[in-house]
């Protein structure tokens, strides 16, 4: 019978009071409600008052969950303040702890500058005086010290934040219209100067993000995401800098925050496309993806990257390769060439091929036959590079976040290729291919090589010098 009375207590307790402050709605004054063409959706709404221990932590300040998983709002609310509670507790205590290491350091610095400034006689009983003064004054310096502690923390929790924004509003990305890149710079700015805000507000905040991060569960792995979704809500509450401003009302989206997670329940491979129930057929998403839209600054989370598979891995080893392949292929054109003229072996194909700058027979025939043999390997690796990276990297293109190449890396490849069709073309059109007798003993009567020897050598040497050029461009 206790234990039954307990159990009805607690749950009239969740019920009633949500827990840590929560106060709900009642369903006739929701805040916002939806249209949908099914009908009317229902949002719930749940919102706790953020009301740590400390007096001066505490501005009214209240953190609301919208959503439509809940039945009602006291489920929302209990929900909510589930979460909030816990990382609360946790900055507060992260608070009185960084509270304490300021002391500590300030009581070294006042305990070495005496120790410094003073006789060692007087040194032991000026210290026991102003250790003792110090912890006296401990609660006189009280809003001093949690004013600075809470700027660190406030600093160090949304650091990450601060660094979405820059790179957001520095890198040259395509953004929707609600995205300002000046107002991403002030609320970067405020993180990293924020000695003069409102302690009440930097522990909001600092408990905003908490919050995100244990509501969000597994999207606790997309920080990007989590900051995307952070600069909206900030926005969305206003007032950021308000040093004596009214209580603000940040809205989390509970939907919204947890997005990708029913996508990834219910199709998470990478590598095969299935019908999704809402009738389009993809590959599953992933983490990676939905961290991208955090940076592409997307609202939706979609697929980002087609991971390869099957043939398509072999091909994307080699197109990363492609570089030390094409330098080992060039290395051994240079030895072949050398070879044709070492007079090695017990045939004529090694003799008789002149010398390293005036080639002859053999060693001429080579020069055309790698230059454009060379113009059509490129040719091969380029126009497929640029077909494979458009095919796997095609649902974010324009969006030109770290990995998607921009108009600038197309049009560099596309004139890698047109190098290499114009050079073949002037090559083949300069070339002369003439097989050595095989009764050839030198320079003698019928064995001369005849062939324009240096208008051949000048459009292979042009040829390669723009493709050493080109490659070190592209390549550096």
């Amino acid at each position: 019978i206790a234990a039954s009375a307990v159990f009805v207590l607690v749950g009239m307790m969740h019920v009633f009071s949500g827990g840590c402050g929560c106060s709900c709605r009642e369903k006739g004054q929701v805040l916002d409600s939806e249209d949908t063409n099914d009908g009317i959706v229902e949002r719930t709404v749940g919102h706790v008052t953020v009301e740590p221990k400390h007096p001066q932590l505490r501005g009214g300040h209240k953190i609301q969950l919208v959503s439509t998983r809940f039945r009602s709002d006291n489920e929302a609310g209990w929900w909510l303040s589930s979460h909030l509670s816990v990382q609360q507790a946790i900055l507060e205590k992260q608070v009185m702890a960084e509270i304490a290491a300021q002391r500590a350091l300030n009581f070294r610095r006042s305990y070495l500058h005496q120790s410094n400034s003073e006789a060692s006689s007087e040194a032991d009983a000026d210290t026991d005086g102003s250790e003792g003064g110090a912890r006296a004054g401990h609660n006189q310096t009280m809003g001093g010290d949690l004013e600075a502690a809470m700027a660190t923390l406030h600093r160090r929790a949304l650091e990450g934040f601060a660094a979405w924004a820059l790179y957001v509003a520095s890198a040259p990305l395509r953004v929707p219209r609600e995205v300002q890149r000046d107002q991403l710079r002030a609320l970067a700015r405020l993180v990293d100067e924020n000695g003069g805000r409102e302690t009440s507000r930097l522990f909001a905040e600092a408990l905003l993000l908490r919050t995100m991060e244990s509501l969000g569960e597994q999207i606790q792995h997309c920080p990007e995401r989590l900051s995307f979704l952070l600069y909206g809500i900030l926005t969305e509450a206003g007032s950021p800098n308000a040093e004596h401003g009214p209580p603000t009302v940040f809205t989390v989206n509970f939907e919204e925050l947890q997005g990708g997670l029913p996508e990834m329940q219910e199709h998470s491979n990478p590598y095969e496309v299935k019908r999704m129930s809402g009738g389009l057929s993809r590959r599953g998403i992933n983490f990676d993806d939905i961290n991208e839209c955090g940076i592409q600054c997307r609202k939706q989370v979609t697929k980002t990257y087609k991971e390869p598979a099957s043939i398509m891995v072999m091909l994307d080893f080699f197109l990363c390769y492609r570089v030390p392949f094409m330098l080992k292929v060039w290395g051994l054109y240079i030895a072949a060439y050398i070879y044709l003229g070492s007079g090695s072996g017990n045939d004529l194909s090694t003799s008789h091929n002149g010398s390293f700058f005036a080639p002859k027979w053999f060693r001429l025939n080579f020069l055309q036959y790698t230059a454009l043999g060379d113009a059509c390997l490129w040719l091969c690796i380029e126009a497929t590079l640029l077909l494979y990276v458009t095919w796997q990297r095609f649902p974010s293109l324009g969006h030109r976040t770290p990995g998607v190449p921009d108009a600038a890396w197309f049009l560099e490849h596309l004139v890698n290729v047109a190098i290499s069709v114009l050079g073949f073309w002037l090559i083949w059109s300069h070339s002369s291919f003439k097989r050595k007798p095989v009764h050839c003993r030198g320079d003698s009567s019928g064995c001369e090589d005849r062939r324009p020897c240096r208008d051949i050598v000048f459009w292979t040497v042009i040829y390669w010098i723009t493709r050493l050029t080109t490659f070190v461009f592209l390549h550096r």
